[in-house]
């Protein structure tokens, strides 16, 4: 599949405006194929291709990948410190990352 630049912001544009939009932390397009359509949806059945918007000052709850997820920042225009990445390999009892790491973003 040809994802193309315009057909993917359009999807962010409607999931942005769509119904249940204000409910949402991220503004997620998964890029799949015809192959893993019915079982993973999936890029591969090992590997997640997302493009994903997360608005300013948004808190994304920590949730589990069970395939590769690569994540690479287009843009992170805040002061250095102010965007960045938990992970950890548990949660507590309230959903929090114990021992986190913490991966900054930049520009």
């Amino acid at each position: 599949a040809l994802f193309t630049r315009t057909r993917l912001l359009e999807t962010v544009e409607e999931i942005r405006h769509g119904p249940g939009h204000e409910h949402v932390n991220r503004l997620g397009v998964l890029l799949g194929n015809a192959a893993t359509e019915k079982t993973t949806k999936t890029l591969t059945h090992v590997m997640w291709s997302l493009l994903n918007s997360i608005g300013p000052r948004t808190v994304q709850k920590p949730h589990r990948h069970n395939s590769v997820a690569l994540d690479l920042a287009v843009s992170a225009p805040w002061p250095p410190g102010k965007v960045y990445t938990l992970m950890g390999r548990e949660l507590d009892a309230h959903g929090n990352i114990i021992d986190p790491i913490r991966c900054d973003w930049a520009d």
